[in-house]
């Protein structure tokens, strides 16, 4: 896709934010999602109306090895002026469920309300995806990313390796435990880069006290975020010594804060020493937050954007509670 194609998707999405007709903004919508998918293997047409199955869109991949079973995407479009809710998510459930979805998208203007997001992320029976259009701006610039990366033959070779340890791990978490350190940090490394953040792994020696540097834009304001990773084959625990020292680097390093992620927990004083300006800048995570992270980078791989519109939830989601 070119630049001109993507700077034009990006005007799009502009002007469906501030289109009021739903109509309208159907079309506008239809102008959007028909290059995105088409990108992915994706005939998309217009459902709307009579025998629409309750969808808005219908889109299907063909899979040359079983021509007679497409892959059926349903995607529903909600033009509300407020949080998309609960009840239409369940709703929705029931619509893929009655019309043998693979997975349905739910599309809104106006973003959805945190049990929406609850109920899917849920293991359900099919596969929600929940897309605003911070989102959609976040699946463009992540195709727009990825079409400058010009790799070396090794990089890209180590690069391929660690997204296809993220999809293992995502669909075999117990894998996680047969990883080396270094290797859990370099697919760390890709799975943020694929989330999209600027990523810079730090050498595996001489690091400075962190493995992972992060940084996204927030309302134009660049946001830097650390990351360590322990993964110790002896299985012990994180103590407060380790997690002071990563506090001083956030601050030395005036960053805005960090993730700790420790395969085999923490001791059980490991927090205790913690102020609540520290708690603020500080998150905690076990196995179960690399594993989440894996699992919403293979969703996001798909091509269909379902992370949270802002990073810094991609950041403190599955962490754990100070």
């Amino acid at each position: 896709m070119s630049k001109l194609n993507l700077a034009n998707l990006s005007n799009r999405i502009n002007e469906l934010e501030q289109e009021t007709g739903a109509l309208e903004a159907e079309s506008k919508l239809l102008g959007i999602l028909e290059p995105l998918l088409e990108a992915e293997g994706y005939d998309i047409e217009f459902k709307h109306g009579p025998g629409d199955g309750g969808i808005d869109f219908l889109a299907q991949k063909v899979d040359e090895a079983n021509p007679d079973l497409p892959t059926k995407i349903g995607i529903q479009y909600k033009h509300h002026r407020s949080l998309v809710g609960a009840n239409v998510v369940q709703q929705i459930i029931g619509i893929s469920l009655l019309n043998n979805f693979d997975r349905m998208i739910l599309l809104s203007k106006s973003g959805f309300s945190q049990q929406a997001w609850d109920i899917a992320k849920r293991d359900l029976p099919t596969a929600i995806e929940l897309i605003d259009l911070n989102a959609m701006r976040a699946w463009i610039a992540r195709i727009e990313r990825n079409a400058k990366k010009d790799y070396s033959k090794v990089i890209q070779a180590i690069t391929d390796l660690s997204k296809s340890l993220a999809k293992i791990i995502a669909n075999n978490p117990e894998e996680l435990m047969n990883m080396e350190w270094r290797d859990i940090e370099r697919m760390l490394a890709s799975v943020f880069d694929g989330l999209g953040f600027k990523v810079e792994l730090t050498p595996s020696s001489k690091d400075g006290g962190k493995d992972i540097i992060l940084e996204f834009e927030i309302s134009g304001e660049t946001q830097s975020y650390l990351v360590e990773v322990k993964h110790w084959r002896c299985k012990q625990k994180v103590g407060q010594g380790y997690i002071s020292d990563f506090l001083n680097v956030i601050a030395n390093e005036k960053r805005q804060g960090g993730l700790y992620l420790s395969t085999y927990g923490y001791s059980s004083d490991a927090f205790e020493a913690l102020t609540e300006i520290e708690k603020r800048r500080f998150y905690a995570g076990s196995e179960q937050k690399i594993i989440s992270l894996c699992k919403t980078y293979v969703k996001a791989d798909s091509g269909l954007w379902s992370v949270p519109s802002l990073l810094t939830n991609v950041i403190i989601e599955d962490t754990i509670a100070l």
